[in-house]
């Protein structure tokens, strides 16, 4: 999700940019921003992938460590907890849209067509936004024993 954001339409890549953004959401993630400027997409892709994957197996071994099928539970938790406050989101922003869209009828636009067509987009960015939020709240979970308290 991204990598778009740090590559221009030309080719070139913000590798500095985009290794502060990956160390933003993947912490333990090592990625060399001087290296990613030099690569082209699809290399620079599968470099974060591997990389990306090798830092949430990391996390994984680390949270299992502590109560095994851990990781599992705390990811389906906060995808639940992130799906629910995005939804409520949503439902705010599809009324707005349902109030804006019927000021266009007297612009002489079909109002079903626009609301059908701006409510796709929006609930692709509710998607996204939950999938960013759940795997930042992912990554920053600390269990009991790496935060210092008792289980």
């Amino acid at each position: 999700d991204i990598v778009p954001n740090y590559v221009t339409a030309d080719g070139v890549v913000n590798g500095t940019g985009l290794q502060a953004k990956v160390q933003q959401y993947f912490p333990n993630c090592v990625v060399d921003g001087v290296a990613m400027a030099a690569m082209k997409r699809p290399e620079l892709e599968e470099y974060l992938t591997t990389a990306v994957l090798k830092a949430v197996d990391e996390k994984l071994a680390s949270v299992d460590a502590w109560r095994p099928g851990q990781f599992a539970r705390v990811a389906k938790y906060l995808s639940l907890v992130q799906i629910d406050n995005n939804w409520s989101d949503h439902l705010k922003n599809m009324n707005f849209l349902k109030e804006s869209v019927i000021l266009r009828k007297y612009q002489g636009r079909d109002v079903l067509q626009e609301y059908v067509t701006e409510g796709v987009g929006m609930f692709e960015t509710f998607l996204a936004n939950s999938r960013r939020s759940t795997v930042f709240s992912l990554m920053a979970y600390t269990t009991p024993a790496q935060s210092g308290r008792s289980s």
